[in-house]
């Protein structure tokens, strides 16, 4: 079994691996570039999904099982940051087509040879400083502006990082409507 990674460790690997993304696009090594872009972007959102647990409790099983994959939309989701997202395709359309691209990338990317145009393109929507989506996932790592869905148990998520409307929420049943 492997190490648990902390936030720090998850923010210091999703910043290693744009960087390095970057610096194998700059010398010509287009399909590392493009595969490691991808990762930067998981390795992002597992940072800020990782900040919205307890330490000291048990969360929902079905929540962490979402966390373990490489799939870009579903990561995005289980970030709480789907909406957000959404609301910004008018006020920033560069960052809401940027995640378009990025959205697409896959680890199977891996075992395809990409040209320059392909890894230029989707290094640069992740990497862009003004609408690069792991620019815009960096600010979500030390804090949590989601409304959280449902199904989560409250006892999951750290009391400073959930929403307000949770202040008045007892227990998980009157969460989910359940009685």
């Amino acid at each position: 079994m492997s190490a648990p990674l902390s936030r720090a460790d998850l923010r210091a690997l999703a910043k290693a691996r744009c960087e390095d993304a970057q610096c194998l696009l700059a010398n010509g090594r287009w399909s590392s570039a493009y595969y490691l872009s991808g990762y930067a972007v998981e390795l992002a959102l597992k940072a800020r999904i990782a900040s919205l647990f307890l330490s000291d409790a048990i969360p929902d099983k079905a929540f962490v099982n979402e966390v373990y994959t490489h799939n870009l939309n579903n990561l995005l989701k289980a970030a709480g940051l789907q909406a957000e997202l959404t609301a910004l395709q008018k006020t920033r359309p560069d960052l809401y087509a940027n995640w378009g691209i990025a959205g697409g990338w896959s680890e199977s990317s891996r075992y395809a040879l990409w040209d320059s145009v392909a890894a230029h393109t989707l290094v640069g929507a992740i990497a862009d400083p003004n609408d690069g989506v792991f620019t815009w996932l960096t600010q979500y790592w030390w804090k949590a502006a989601f409304k959280m869905p449902p199904s989560w148990s409250r006892n999951s998520i750290a009391p400073e990082r959930a929403p307000t409307w949770l202040s008045g929420i007892t227990s998980t049943s009157s969460m989910t409507g359940d009685s």
